[in-house]
């Protein structure tokens, strides 16, 4: 037997994440089979309809439905709604909306209007995505709770004549600026070093902030070069129980754009850990937050302090799953009553690690993106290499890499029994995956910094790949 929220039409859905509607009880056999429309990044998107598939879920990809989106939604206010309410019409057996990993999984207004559709949101309540969706509020709050951060001032900034009279304030190059909204893969992040820079690229990168959020608002951050790049994900509940995951180490990034992951985060002192779980019960209770969520962080030597928060599941959830030997996605959907048992909880101090690289379309070195249609990928999902499993997660081929997105082509995850175990394992397993169209991938460059001495041995931090590492080759891969 499972509990059930009454939703849309009296049928047996539940409401979203921290909703409080009636409840009565139903059988299992009630919502196997039904569908689930899943947004975001296809290759993220790919891996929870595989996670939602076990739990009996049928998944719809945004792209076989038309959904729209974000930009075209923001100029027609009511584009959302109106497709919501056709699926549901187009669908009946649609009964729950996933955001994903993309600008979908951070717009407040997606999880109202989906509960409003009589559909259930696997997510955070809107409320909360408001909140820590806006950096600049969210930190300001964190400030208020007495958390660390590098923000300047809680002022925002609008363009450069303000930014230009905030520098001749006495402000020293160099610093970070970043949008107000906005989260990963280096989307909204803009590292200013000179006067040149201030001149001649941040009013180019302001327009890139209209362009993908609507608005060119940002702040500004000082800037920590020698740091580690840490991330707590966790589970908060309806009564408040708050389960936490192994921390990641997203320290191999370039610009705010990570590259490689590691799980559990290795040399993590204890103090640190407790210090990351004090603070996110903290703001999960401030925030009165429900569901799964991410906490990052900066470590820098005896300094801790916060970044962001992530009011969504985190594109590497499926390092969480592997290290800490549970279902990330399945947590989703017990806390949004749609299965009745919670999978088991997440095992913090566990011998499996995991890493995860991110085939992005670009050419890394240059920092230009290059997205195109991948025509041929690899038929492989899963091999042995050097005692570890390896994963590639990627849609099915042919698709396309848009211009207007983050550049994910897709994946490759290794598991196995140590770090040193899997970086050693990888360049073999890079070697035997090819991607072939009309784009350019940066699996070349990742090989590369993957085998690194620096990186085998952990000696790195996340301004390593913008001041220290260099490719052996120099010509992109295409």
């Amino acid at each position: 037997m499972s509990v059930e929220f009454l939703g849309r039409k009296g049928g047996l859905y539940t409401a979203s994440l921290g909703a409080v509607l009636k409840v009565r009880v139903a059988t299992d056999q009630d919502l196997p089979g039904k569908k689930i429309l899943v947004l975001g990044e296809r290759a993220v998107a790919q891996r929870i309809g595989q996670a939602l598939a076990r739990f009996g879920f049928e998944a719809l990809d945004e792209s076989k439905v038309a959904f729209p989106n974000p930009k075209k939604a923001r100029e027609d206010s009511d584009l959302l709604e109106r497709r919501l309410r056709a699926l549901v019409q187009e669908f009946p057996d649609l009964i729950a909306v996933h955001p994903g990993v993309g600008p979908w999984a951070e717009r407040p207004e997606l999880a109202s209007l989906v509960e409003s559709s009589g559909l259930v949101f696997l997510g955070p309540s809107a409320r909360t995505m408001n909140l820590m969706g806006n950096r600049l509020t969210f930190l300001s709050k964190c400030e208020s709770l007495g958390i660390p951060h590098l923000v300047t001032r809680f002022q925002p900034l609008t363009g450069l004549r303000e930014l230009k009279r905030w520098v001749q304030e006495g402000v020293r190059y160099p610093f970070v600026l970043k949008s107000v909204w906005g989260h990963g893969a280096g989307i909204g992040v803009k590292v200013v070093e000179s006067e040149a820079d201030l001149l001649s690229e941040v009013p180019l990168w302001q327009e890139e902030l209209r362009e993908q959020f609507g608005e060119g608002v940002f702040f500004a951050e000082r800037y920590v070069d020698v740091a580690r790049y840490l991330s707590l994900s966790f589970i908060r509940t309806l009564t408040g129980d708050i389960h936490f995951f192994p921390v990641v180490d997203s320290s191999l990034q370039n610009l705010g754009k990570k590259l490689v992951e590691m799980c559990p985060a290795f040399h993590l002192d204890g103090r640190f850990l407790l210090q990351m779980q004090e603070w996110v019960r903290a703001i999960a209770e401030e925030t009165r937050y429900v569901g799964v969520g991410s906490l990052e962080f900066l470590m820098d030597g005896e300094r801790l302090v916060l970044i962001q928060g992530l009011p969504r599941l985190s594109s590497h959830f499926l390092l969480l799953d592997h290290a800490a030997h549970t279902s990330v996605v399945g947590w989703q959907l017990f806390l949004a009553g749609l299965v009745s048992q919670a999978p088991r909880s997440p095992q913090i101090e566990g011998e499996t690690h995991a890493i995860q690289c991110r085939i992005y379309a670009e050419d890394s070195l240059r920092q230009l993106p290059l997205p195109g249609k991948v025509e041929v990928t690899s038929d492989w999902k899963e091999m042995r290499s050097g005692g570890c499993q390896f994963e590639w997660i990627a849609p099915p081929a042919p698709f396309v890499v848009p211009d207007t997105g983050t550049g994910i082509v897709g994946f490759l995850v290794g598991k196995g029994d140590s770090r040193r175990e899997i970086l050693e394992a990888f360049p073999n397993v890079f070697q035997k995956l090819w991607i072939s169209g009309t784009l350019v991938t940066n699996e070349t460059y990742l090989k590369d910094l993957v085998s690194h001495p620096w990186v085998r041995e952990g000696i790195f931090h996340a301004s390593f790949v913008e001041e220290e590492f260099l490719p052996s080759w120099e010509e992109p891969s295409s």
